[in-house]
């Protein structure tokens, strides 16, 4: 789907953001992506979507840096989803939302140091060692603002009151590939909030993926539930096809790359002659085509039967397959 990207101020941000909410009813926050752009600074990509007519639109902000820290207003008046979705943010990349009641980190243990998405991490074994002690536990949040004179201030805010009864519920196994833990605040027979605690089904691909290439980050989406792994690879896929489309400046032509996962259902001779089709509409032609990686020996006997005309041809005939029988 292509969205409409809107790039946004640090300053207008909020106001805008709050335009797009009420008068052009994108109503549904899809996600936040926290990223470290190099030298333009730390920002996040926010995927809205106008659950009347589907559109769907994003925008890109660039934190203000103050000091060593780094801020972005908070959405959550606007999105209740936000409220995971920019701690996680923050939990990898340290950008303070600010008017976000609990700016705890989500899926790192609390005494975690450092912000692992950014491109400055240390990654180093020596750096990074598995911790040996329980986990300290909160009884505080932290919420940020600015003040008058722009500068970060922190008020303090307890996560339960003094009659307040804890129960934990996990970790345990929710019929899903990881386990969860549930901080239940109780008060009473009444559940007044509940505390999620995600950071046991965390892998890290994300920072895994940065020093490989696309195809050897295939497996990484495979193994984030095995239920769906072909359904998470296949959304992957499709985002770098997308991204491939790519112009090679020293040669004049335009690359379209793209994964068959099943030759049967959509062969290679399908695929080359839509791009053909399509190529044709622009007034481009194809000068040439390559598999890249192993490939079926039926795929290819099916291409060549299409583009040869063979009648009643079939594996039998090829004398590789019949060695091998």
């Amino acid at each position: 789907m292509k969205l409409e990207n809107i790039e946004l101020t640090f300053d207008n941000f909020s106001r805008e953001m709050e335009k797009l909410y009420k008068e052009k009813h994108f109503d549904y926050l899809v996600t936040i992506v926290g990223e470290d752009f190099g030298e333009e600074g730390l920002g996040c990509i926010y995927i809205l979507e106008n659950t009347q007519s589907h559109a769907r639109c994003s925008t890109k902000v660039i934190a203000k840096q103050i000091g060593e820290d780094y801020v972005i207003p908070s959405v959550l008046k606007l999105w209740h989803a936000a409220d995971l979705l920019e701690r996680e943010v923050y939990d990898f990349l340290g950008i303070k939302f600010l008017g976000h009641p609990d700016m705890r980190r989500l899926f790192m243990r609390n005494d975690f140091q450092g912000w692992p998405l950014r491109k400055d991490f240390d990654m180093s074994p020596e750096a990074n060692r598995f911790p040996e002690t329980d986990e300290p536990a909160e009884d505080w949040t932290t919420e940020w603002n600015l003040d008058r004179d722009g500068k970060l201030v922190a008020t303090r805010h307890p996560l339960m009151d003094e009659d307040d009864f804890v129960m934990n519920f996990g970790p345990n196994h929710p019929s899903t590939h990881g386990v969860l833990r549930l901080e239940t605040i109780v008060s009473g027979e009444t559940i007044k909030h509940v505390y999620p605690h995600l950071g046991y089904i965390h892998r890290g691909m994300e920072k895994m993926a940065e020093s490989m290439t696309y195809p050897q980050t295939l497996g990484f989406t495979d193994r984030l539930n095995y239920l769906c792994a072909m359904m998470h690879r296949h959304a992957l896929v499709g985002v770098i096809e997308e991204a491939m489309g790519v112009e090679l400046k020293d040669r004049g032509i335009t690359q379209v790359s793209m994964n068959l996962t099943d030759y049967s259902k959509t062969a290679i001779y399908r695929a080359f002659e839509m791009v053909r089709f399509e190529a044709k509409r622009y007034g481009v032609s194809i000068i040439g085509s390559e598999i890249v990686g192993l490939v079926p020996m039926e795929a290819l006997i099916d291409t060549a039967s299409y583009y040869l005309g063979l009648e009643n041809f079939s594996m039998q005939q090829v004398l590789e397959a019949r060695i091998m029988e």
